[in-house]
């Protein structure tokens, strides 16, 4: 009953896919390394005021940790990139080479956003986990009093509210790929908490009789 539907399954995997390459369109075609840079400066600061000064810390110093190691490999090649663009006589050759450089900077700090998210995700994810709990709590004992009342579960209730969690994992990765947000991440990770809290809850109430 809880199996993922073929076709459901399919779906996602092509939102995922046509929001990537759309993010990458936006990444590099529609939006400045400057505003981007921006953006992600908000979204911290912003997080900051939620969270407090020393969690912020925490989270900016183990993403900076991990994109460290991915930056090992990326920065010797811009450098190497941005040397072979000032030694070019050929202005032509040089705007190509600045907007070569601009997409690698742009790939970095997409980089470092993952790894910032992933690990405020972490912070939610630990923080709002008793929520999360309480809520699954309260989805078992409302199921287990309708299970001696005719005809309140509901199977087709359930699988809806169970689709709800593959929307869920696709806004996830939404979130961590896309290239700009601003105040809105900053919000996002405890938002879609509450949500998964939601979902579980609702999805635990309407479990068929027969489990």
């Amino acid at each position: 009953m809880l199996l993922k539907d073929p076709k459901t399954f399919t779906l996602q995997h092509r939102a995922m896919f046509a929001m990537f390459i759309f993010s990458m369109v936006y990444l590099f075609g529609m939006v400045k390394l400057e505003e981007y840079a921006g953006a992600l400066n908000t979204e911290i600061e912003t997080s900051k005021i939620l969270i407090g000064d020393q969690s912020s810390a925490n989270i900016v110093t183990g993403a900076q940790r991990i994109f460290g190691l991915f930056d090992q490999g990326l920065l010797p090649m811009r450098d190497n990139l941005d040397q072979a663009n000032k030694s070019n006589k050929y202005r032509v050759l040089s705007k190509m080479g600045d907007n070569v450089l601009e997409a690698a900077d742009k790939v970095r700090l997409l980089i470092y956003q993952m790894c910032y998210r992933l690990f405020l995700l972490k912070y939610w994810f630990l923080t709002g986990l008793p929520l999360v709990i309480a809520l699954i709590y309260e989805g078992v004992k409302i199921r287990s009093i309708k299970m001696y009342e005719f005809g309140n579960t509901s199977d087709s209730r359930m699988r809806l509210w169970s689709k709800f969690i593959g929307f869920t994992v696709i806004i996830l990765n939404i979130y961590l790929i896309f290239p700009y947000s601003g105040e809105f991440g900053a919000l996002f990770p405890p938002t879609v908490m509450l949500i998964i809290g939601i979902v579980f809850r609702n999805m635990l109430t309407h479990l068929s009789k027969s489990f």
